[in-house]
Parts: structure tokens; sequence; C-alpha cells
């Protein structure tokens, strides 16, 4: 029998626990570490795609911002029918200087309160009623289209298209154009995402409202099938949920809604809405048919202001609206691609005359009008002094009788010449030595890079002149208003002088200047002749072609001879245009010049021959006479 040798089962026991904890410690260790470094790589791989994210944004930014020249948007006005003055002869003439390319009828939010047959909001017995034909005139007289927003709410599809067919039928009429189509730009309700129309069946979701407008975007194209159709994006959705789901959809539990306009946490709760909120992007994308009805996506953009929701305050300044509505449209562009971005609504909330309103209002306008993704920009508002609140001198255009312009209304009036051409003078010199062309600058900051200067051959009968581009140099890039820009033959460097308010340049000196048409020389023609200030051409997508031919995008043109006739396309020149109805002498030098007879902007508009004429001397770099000087001292004290 073989004796064991003592060993204590305690001692076995104590070994055997202690094996196994360092086993489990290690386990645990290893656990841990692989734990922290998982957590380590989601949390570098998260600031990665953030970071990925900002990058992208800023990419986009930064070339979007390189292509701040004006692009061939639709700019014009909200107009608020509700606030419109009786219409007088001398309206729309008033209008028309603003250079609108769009209007809005019948306006924002009076679109679900409003009746096309009364010309009045729906109940009222009293007011100044705008009936169709009202509109129909003020778009004939001021050359605008009409883009209509459609009441999707309290109206029948019926009615809508009866509205359009008779603004239709009216245009038909005016401009003698039996078989025109004068319906082309239709919006599917206005804010269907506001608070005001939360509770309403059918439209408390994104998705919901693009379920509902799918019967009026097909009734709407079966009869204006060149029409294009746009529905409603939230630019900005604060804290408020629904609207935070609007657009694309969210995968909240359940957010509530409340009673009164579900602003505030107080009030009591009517309803819950789906686990999940479906927005308009994916659902427009999941249906075919609605898909291609459906044209342009809609953002309204402001500055300042809460908008009566606690929820959902403004920011303060243009770069932090610019910053929310590129960060909405960077998450949003992959669901839109292919479909046009229409600004129906901005404007500044700080409705005062304080020149820092004013450059707020003048960035936030830039940049919409240079974003190769907008197609349309209209402001907030033409009309928007009542008779309890006369006084809007920065949201308003027009003043209460629609006569003159507001404080707003001029920074718009000279947004729409901001520069025009002041003289031209032809030296009757060999190959064109000692002719000019002046420019004067009306609106102030004014970027002119890209912008083309150009002349019609053939005594402005053909389109083979001179054609020249603004280069990008910083001296083109901010200038002044008030300022006289001269342009020579030859390749001399800018020389300025009057502190600065005139600057002459060779228009050879290819640091400045590109020219268009090499072979075609600098050159004032004798006798009749037409030149054109213009943005340049663009392709399909918006961006600068590079081309100067043609007479489109227009800024100002001056023409003279004895009729406009012969000129290039003259008529269907849409721009402020001045003619003189006598040429450059054919002997003897001599110039043309605007006379400017009452200071104002409206003179370089003049087409009867009377507001520009000639002159055997020239004034170039200096006014051109008393009233002319007026004007350009008022641009130079305009100040920022």
């Amino acid at each position: 029998m073989v004796k064991l040798k003592n060993y204590s089962f305690s001692k076995f026991v104590k070994v055997e626990l202690t094996n196994k904890l360092i086993k489990m410690k290690n386990y645990y260790f290893k656990t841990i570490v692989f734990l922290f470094f998982i957590v380590a790589f989601m949390a570098c791989k998260k600031e990665l795609l953030n970071a990925e994210v900002e990058s992208n944004k800023s990419n986009y930014r930064k070339i979007n911002s390189e292509q701040m020249v004006y692009g061939d948007v639709l700019t014009g006005f909200n107009v608020k029918w509700n606030y419109v003055p009786a219409l007088t002869q001398l309206m729309p003439q008033i209008m028309r200087d603003l250079s609108p390319k769009l209007l809005r009828y019948p306006g924002g939010t009076i679109t679900h309160s409003w009746d096309w047959l009364t010309g009045l909001e729906v109940g009222a017995t009293s007011g100044i009623a705008h009936k169709m034909p009202d509109v129909a005139t003020v778009a004939y007289e001021t050359g605008a289209k009409m883009t209509f927003v459609i009441d999707i709410l309290h109206s029948s599809i019926t009615n809508q298209i009866n509205m359009l067919n008779n603004f239709n039928d009216r245009m038909r009429i005016k401009t003698g154009n039996s078989s025109g189509n004068f319906i082309e730009y239709v919006e599917l309700g206005n804010e269907i995402y506001s608070t005001h129309y939360q509770m309403l069946p059918g439209f408390q979701t994104g998705e919901e409202y693009a379920m509902s407008i799918e019967p009026w975007a097909a009734a709407i194209k079966a009869q204006f099938p060149l029409c294009k159709i746009g529905v409603s994006l939230v630019s900005n959705a604060g804290g408020n949920p629904r609207k935070q789901g609007w657009n694309r959809g969210t995968d909240a539990d359940s957010i509530l809604i409340k009673d009164p306009g579900g602003c505030t946490t107080s009030g009591s709760i009517l309803d819950t809405v789906y686990n999940h909120l479906g927005g308009v992007i994916p659902y427009i994308n999941s249906n075919a048919t609605l898909k291609n009805n459906i044209d342009a996506y809609i953002y309204h953009i402001y500055i300042s202001g809460d908008n009566s929701c606690t929820t959902m305050v403004e920011t303060s300044t243009a770069q932090e609206r610019i910053d929310d509505f590129e960060d909405t449209r960077y998450y949003d562009r992959p669901g839109t691609n292919g479909k046009e971005i229409w600004v129906t609504e901005y404007g500044n909330l700080n409705d005062t005359e304080d020149v820092n309103d004013l450059k707020e209002l003048n960035k936030l306008a830039d940049y919409l009008q240079s974003n190769s993704e907008i197609k349309v920009a209209l402001n907030h508002v033409m009309f928007g002094a009542t008779q309890n609140n006369p006084d809007k001198p920065l949201v308003s255009k027009l003043s209460l009788d629609g006569l003159t312009y507001t404080t707003g209304g001029k920074l718009f009036l000279r947004r729409a010449n901001p520069v025009v051409i002041n003289e031209i003078y032809n030296a009757q010199t060999a190959y064109g030595a000692g002719d000019k062309v002046e420019l004067l600058v009306v609106q102030n900051a004014l970027n002119m890079e890209n912008l083309i200067l150009k002349n019609f051959s053939a005594n402005g009968t053909a389109d083979n002149g001179v054609s020249y581009k603004f280069n990008t140099n910083s001296i083109w890039g901010n200038l002044k208003s008030g300022t006289l820009i001269v342009i020579k033959k030859g390749t001399s460097a800018p020389v300025y002088s009057n502190n600065n308010y005139t600057i002459t340049v060779g228009v050879n000196n290819t640091d400045y200047f590109t020219s268009g048409n090499p072979s075609v020389a600098f050159d004032v023609s004798d006798g009749d002749g037409m030149w054109m200030i213009k943005n340049p051409n663009f392709d399909a997508s918006g961006m600068v072609t590079g081309t100067t031919d043609g007479i489109s995008n227009p800024i100002h043109t001056l023409a003279a001879g004895s009729s406009t006739a012969s000129f290039y396309n003259y008529s269907s020149i849409t721009g402020p245009k001045l003619y003189s109805s006598t040429g450059w002498s054919t002997t003897a030098p001599s110039s043309v010049y605007a006379k400017n007879l009452t200071s104002k902007i409206y003179d370089y508009r003049d087409e009867t021959g009377t507001n520009a004429t000639t002159g055997t001397t020239n004034t170039l770099g200096a006014s051109n006479n008393t009233t002319n000087g007026t004007y350009i001292d008022g641009l130079v004290a305009l100040g920022w």
C-alpha cells in the first residue's frame, strides 16, 4: 500500500481558485482592451465621417462661392395681392423699374384664404379688389412671368385650374398670341410645414403632404404640360420635430403635436404622430409618376425674427442663414438631384432703415443670385405696408400708395441696375485710338468680375463686334457706387483719380480683360451703333460658358442712331435700354451720353430718344452735365 503525501485540500482549492481568477482577469482584461479599441475605433470613424461631411460641405461652399456672378436666376418679388393698392397707370412702370423677371401670385400665407374670383380674401366684403385682369395687366406691363401658388388646402383642383386658365386666356389676348403658354411656374401650397397647418388631416408630415399633392400635380401637368411645378421644403427646422422630419423623414420613436401651434411645450396633447415620419423627398422619389411631375423643390430663407415660434428662432445674420441653408441642402441634395431649386421668399425681417440691415439683405441677395444651384430667387415683399402699419421701410419695396420706393425698394432698384453705360466717345482717329467707353457703377460693393462689355458690328445690326470679359481681379471685386470706369484702347494699367472714384484702364490689358473676339479691334463705329454691358452666358447647369455672343442676361444697353428697327434684336433685349435718336458723327469727334435729366436711375431706361444725346466733346471721367453730377454725387453719398 502506497502512502500518499500529505496534501492540504484547502491549499489545493486555494491554488485552483487563484488560477481561475488569473484566467478570468486575463479574459476580462482582454475583453476590456478589445472593447476599448472598438469604442475608440468607432469614435475615430465618427470623427472621420464628421470631418468628411464638413469637408464636403466646405468644398461645396468653396466651389459655390467661386461662382459669384449673377446667373440666369429668375429674380423678382413675392407680391401679397391683398396689400396691393389701387392699380394706377404709373404703378406697373414703377414695378418694372425693379426689373422683376418673376412675380408671385397671390402671395404667401394669403394663398390659403384667397378668392381669385373676387380678388379679395375669402369672405371679405370690403377692400381693394384685384381680379385677374389686374394680375394680367401687371404681368404684361412689367414683362415679368408669374408663379402661381395653388391653394391645395381649402380650394379644389377644378377651381385652381380655372384660375390658371383665366390668366392664360387674358395674356393671350394682351399679347396677341392666341396659342401662347403663360402658365410656366406653379407652387403646390405655401409653407405647408408651418405650424398653422400641422393639425390638418393629410398634412401632418412631409410624406402626407407629398401624397396629397399627387392628384394636383397630375391635373395641372395634364392641362399645362410645359409648366414647372415646385413643392415646399424646410430650409431651417430649428427645434421643431415635425419640421426636422419634413424634408427627408426621421426615425424618431414618436413626436407629439401640441396645441396651440406646436411651438411650445405648453398646451394639451392632441395627437401623436407616427413612429416613423416620412419625408417629402423619399416619397416623391418612390413614386415614379409624381417624381416625373415635380420639377423643383422650394425653400424660404429669412434673416432674424422668431416666426412666432420659440422652437424656430431664425438666426440674425445673412451668413448664419446661408450656412443653415447649405447644411440643409447638403443632406437634401442627393435626393433632389435633377430638380430645380427655387427660393420663392427671402428677406430680412429686421424692418429698419439701419445700414447694417441693408447690408445683410444685400449679402443674402448676392448669395442667392450667384448660387448656380438656385433658379428662382424672390424677395419678400413688393407690397408690405398697410393703413394700420404704413411704415415698412425694408420689408416692403413700395410705399403704401405704390408710387415711391422705400429704403428696401431703393436697394433693389440699384441691384436691378447695378452698372450703366454713361458715355461713349468716338475720337475719329485711326484704328480706334482715343475711343473710350464710360461705365457708371450704381450698386454699391458691386462685383463686376465675369461681366461682359460688347458692341454690335455693322452699325449695330450684327453680333460680330468686340467683346471683353472683366477678369477675376481685385480691381473689379468690390466697386463703390458712384465710380466711373473709363475703358480705352491699349494696355495701360489702371489709373485712379477723383478720390479713387474714377478708374481709367486699357481694354487690351489682359490682367483686367479677356477678349471674346480677338480678331476684332476695339473701335467705336461712326454713325449708328449699339453697346451693351451684360452678365455672362450660362449653360444648362448654370455654369459660365465663356462665350460672349447674344443678348441674354443684359444689364444695360446704349443704342444711338436714326432708328432702333435695324439694331440687332433690339426689341428682344429685356434689360434697361437707353436710346439716342442721333448717332456718332461720321466726320468729327463725338460722344453719345446719358442726359440723366431727373437725376434718377429711370433716366437710363428711356427709349424715346430724348434722354440720351450726342455732343462734339467728351466729359469722360466726370459727370455729363449738372443733373448727371447730382445723380453721381448721390451714389457716392450712399456710403456703404
